[in-house]
């Protein structure tokens, strides 16, 4: 029985088109999430290839050094 390997995949520019091409002849990998700078440009890589997108997140939301213990 095998398992199917999930994955994300950074980076929505042409090195991410190249490995979203490779991964989806790979039996039992799925990409499951896409991650890019740029919204527009990674939603519509997600769109051509079915994977699901998510708002981004505002910048003042992420974690910094600074806040941290």
């Amino acid at each position: 029985m095998s398992k199917t390997i999930k994955v994300a995949l950074a980076g929505a520019g042409a090195f991410g088109i190249k490995h979203l091409d490779a991964i989806k002849n790979i039996d039992g990998v799925e990409v499951v999430s896409l991650v890019g700078r740029r919204y527009e440009a990674t939603k519509e890589v997600a769109d051509k290839y079915a994977l699901p997108t998510s708002p981004p997140i505002s910048p003042r939301r992420w974690p910094c050094r600074k806040s941290m213990p």
